[in-house]
């Protein structure tokens, strides 16, 4: 089989095993594959990357970008298949995220004998279906907080601290889920008894043993600003770690004078607008928007990209080459405090 017929080939194979496929062709020799099909009452949905010639190894930028996608479009089940050298580092990235290998034997063979062995659409793939939807505080393993509060095995949600010290901002719950990407989704659900403000919702990652212990090494945030006597609900992606005797999530809520960014974006093939009018601070206004163009990477965005964007609130420009990328607003007020909000423009998305 000559390697420029293997997306064919993987087409083939997983629609077999009862998947409805689309192909997306990223550059020459790599392939993404979106699938979804029915179990039961319930669906799932699958991203598989195909690596082949004239592409030379696989390398961790393929894995990165292979877990993003999945995160961002709440994937079941994310998998690679190749027939080139998957290089060592991309491998451990493999093992570390959960991403599920599909030995291109496999596809030879069934390609070649025409069915299998068994039936493959009963398998269960690791890390797809409801399992890999489980929210995290179901394991009382998972999750630790420095209060000593535990999170119990099939409690749904962790009630926190109440408003004390936190100027009227009340965090209800905070419902974190596992995703096969790598990543733990956490949905804060805070209510405002205070007057308007801008809550920051964080997601802490500290090391438990060791000279370091007590360190945050890994610490993720956002913010919204909500209403006096509003509810409103606060995403914060995070990094996922089953090691729990060396590593602890630590989590919560509190008030922030710094501004909150956010943006949209709107295009007609290689024009863009981006519109950051919604950007606000609750205690001050908003001096200068400053916009940038980086490397798209995991799990921040990556080094930028030297693109001419204007500064502004609102701003056009045209992208001067067409590919995945993320794109990052700074926001800052007359006080000097600053926020950012980054947004992946997809080459699949913007210039199917």
């Amino acid at each position: 089989m000559s390697s420029l017929e293997y997306p064919d080939a993987v087409l083939e194979y997983e629609q077999a095993r009862g998947w409805t496929t689309d192909l997306t062709e990223l550059r020459e020799g790599v392939y993404i594959v979106s699938g979804e099909r029915k179990r039961d009452a319930s669906s799932e949905k699958m991203l598989l990357m195909i690596v082949c010639k004239p592409e030379n190894e696989i390398t961790s930028n393929h894995i990165e970008f292979l877990i993003k996608a999945g995160r961002e479009k709440d994937i079941n089940s994310v998998m690679l298949t190749y027939t080139v050298q998957l290089t060592e580092n991309a491998q451990e990235q493999c093992e570390k995220y959960g991403v599920d290998i599909i030995d291109s034997e496999k596809v030879r063979s069934y390609t070649e004998s025409g069915g299998f062995d068994v039936d493959i659409t009963d398998i269960q793939m690791p890390g797809s279906g409801s399992e890999s939807q489980t929210d995290i505080s179901s394991n009382s393993k998972l999750l630790t907080r420095r209060n000593a509060v535990l999170l119990l095995g099939g409690i749904g949600t962790v009630a926190l601290l109440g408003n004390g010290g936190n100027n009227g901002l009340e965090l209800i719950d905070a419902v974190p889920r596992r995703e096969p990407s790598g990543w733990a989704i956490w949905h804060f659900n805070v209510k405002n008894t205070g007057e308007t403000q801008n809550a920051r919702a964080y997601v802490d990652i500290r090391i438990t043993t060791g000279e370091n212990a007590g360190e945050v090494t890994e610490s993720y945030d956002s913010t919204k600003v909500i209403e006096s006597g509003e509810t409103a609900d606060i995403r914060v992606d995070s990094t996922y770690y089953t090691n729990t005797e060396d590593y602890e999530f630590d989590y919560g809520i509190e008030p922030t004078d710094r501004p909150h960014a956010t943006f949209e974006v709107a295009s007609e093939d290689s024009k863009f607008r981006l519109d950051a009018s919604e950007s606000t601070s609750v205690t001050s206004s908003i001096t200068s928007y400053e916009w940038s163009a980086h490397e798209f990477t995991i799990p921040e965005y990556g080094e930028p990209l030297n693109w001419n964007i204007p500064d502004g609130e609102i701003i056009d420009f045209e992208v001067p080459s067409k590919r995945t990328l993320d794109l990052v607003l700074k926001v800052t007020d007359e006080e000097g405090r600053t926020d950012e909000k980054d947004k992946r423009l997809s080459r699949s998305e913007y210039w199917a």
